[in-house]
């Protein structure tokens, strides 16, 4: 299985909501599509390409300590918009930290936060495993 964000080229998809013309694409305010490449049993291959709204769609996300400051907060949100915190989505770290979710509108934003913001969790994983 491939699963991957990408930036479209203009040409036709098949979506679960039909055939979709892609053309312009902005990098910085559109939300990334979703491409799923698969082979059944038989080998036969699958693609779907799929975009925000779609059942199946999953936003780019990573985990951040609980303890993060309101200050952190806002001024990662101030810095990348579309991006969210959670805190009433939770996990543990596998060092036994409390977490809480970051959601992001680009996967981009995920590589910068990290950057910046050190104490992220799975921030630098590969989409699939999200």
């Amino acid at each position: 299985m491939i699963v991957d964000y990408f930036k479209p080229e203009s040409r036709v998809f098949n979506t679960p909501r039909g055939s979709l013309r892609i053309g312009e694409w902005n990098s910085d305010s559109d939300k990334p599509f979703i491409y799923e490449r698969t082979r059944d049993a038989d080998g036969v291959l699958h693609e779907r390409v799929l975009q925000e709204g779609d059942d199946d769609y999953v936003s780019p996300s990573c985990w951040v300590n609980a303890s993060i400051t309101d200050a952190t907060i806002h001024r990662i949100e101030s810095r990348y918009p579309g991006v969210s915190i959670d805190r009433t989505k939770t996990a543990v770290g596998i060092d036994g930290v409390p977490l809480i979710k970051l959601t992001a509108s680009h996967p981009n934003h995920l590589w910068n936060i990290k950057d910046e913001y050190p104490h992220t969790y799975e921030a630098e994983g590969i989409d699939t495993d999200q």
